[in-house]
């Protein structure tokens, strides 16, 4: 026992010793197994914990059973209804085991205190499912950091897949675009061929050559070549003086 604080008790005066006498024995009890009975929590949340093989059993609390008695009010600021009469029967109750409770009481041949090695085997048996419970716990959390990290590596791997394809895809995209240009190009020049000729040095001479260009800068199998359009983000920021 630590000593922080006060043991899980709520039994009236007439019963304290009896409620100490099976705390000393069950102490005694755990300490002889390697476990302890600690008081953990803060103030007006205390509870008493006992621990066997290092894992948190079971919280504990020692109570009594009353009756109560409807009683008289003296006048009409007295807001209690009833007096709580001590019966002197202590129930221990144990906690904290995955959402259920356990109760151990007195009966008529067998008080707590002499139910001792009953209560020592029920946190036995707890402390077994806890470390079990912990343990298929840590191993999920170990299944699940490999999946995590599997995951992000997938991800990672389908996420530059993708950027490829939508590469490709736009490389293979601005090629048909390269061909059809040219194809248009190549129809009006025949047409103009077939209506006479085309003068060198004329406009449509030089939008030929320019539809050209302009085949070959979106084409991505031919170098591009230079275009004023190159130069567009440097004219579109204003200059500060």
């Amino acid at each position: 026992m630590d000593g922080k604080s006060s043991l899980g008790v709520r039994v009236s005066r007439k019963t304290v010793k009896r409620a100490m006498r099976f705390y000393d024995a069950l102490i005694k009890a755990v300490e002889s197994l390697s476990g302890k009975v600690a008081v953990e929590g803060e103030r007006w949340r205390e509870e008493t914990v006992i621990y066997l093989a290092k894992e948190k059993a079971a919280t504990i609390r020692v109570r009594e059973r009353y009756r109560q008695k409807r009683r008289e009010k003296k006048d009409q600021y007295d807001w209690r209804t009833y007096t709580y009469i001590p019966r002197g029967i202590l129930v221990m109750e144990l906690g904290g085991m995955y959402g259920r409770s356990t109760t151990f009481e007195d009966a008529a041949k067998t008080p707590i205190e002499d139910r001792v090695n009953d209560l020592l085997l029920t946190l036995i048996r707890a402390a077994h499912k806890q470390r079990k419970r912990r343990r298929e716990a840590e191993e999920e959390c170990r299944r699940q950091a490999v999946w995590e990290k599997e995951r992000e590596e997938k991800l990672r791997l389908i996420e530059g897949e993708e950027a490829k394809v939508q590469e490709l895809l736009a490389e293979v995209n601005d090629w048909h675009r390269a061909v059809r240009i040219r194809r248009y190009a190549a129809v009006v020049k025949a047409q103009a061929e077939d209506d006479g000729g085309i003068e060198q040095g004329s406009e449509l001479a030089e939008w030929l050559i320019w539809a050209g260009q302009q085949a070959h800068r979106i084409d991505p199998l031919v170098e591009s070549p230079p275009s004023i359009i190159d130069e567009k983000s440097k004219y579109e920021k204003r200059r500060g003086w």
